[in-house]
């Protein structure tokens, strides 16, 4: 978990970097500089990125609420091995 955040803040700096150098976001730079599908393959890629973090958080809270405040979880969710772990 640790080397994911300090991996993806790296990757941030980089980008960050590469956008001061060119004046360009990393988007735009990427549909002009790769082929369509492989373009386009980034996109689904960050998108899918985008929406795993999203989902992580959401658990994430879930359980923390669970853990912290005793809320139960009203959805299936809560079925899964790692909720019925946290719940203990």
């Amino acid at each position: 978990m640790v080397f994911a955040s300090v991996l993806a803040m790296g990757f941030q700096v980089l980008v960050a970097q590469l956008a001061l150098a060119t004046g360009e976001d990393l988007a735009s730079l990427t549909r002009r500089h790769l082929p369509t599908p492989l373009a386009k393959a980034a996109w689904l890629a960050g998108e899918a990125a985008i929406l795993a973090t999203a989902l992580a958080e959401l658990v994430g809270g879930g359980i923390a609420l669970k853990l912290l405040l005793g809320l139960p979880c009203p959805s299936r969710w809560c079925r899964s091995p790692g909720w019925r772990a946290a719940a203990r």
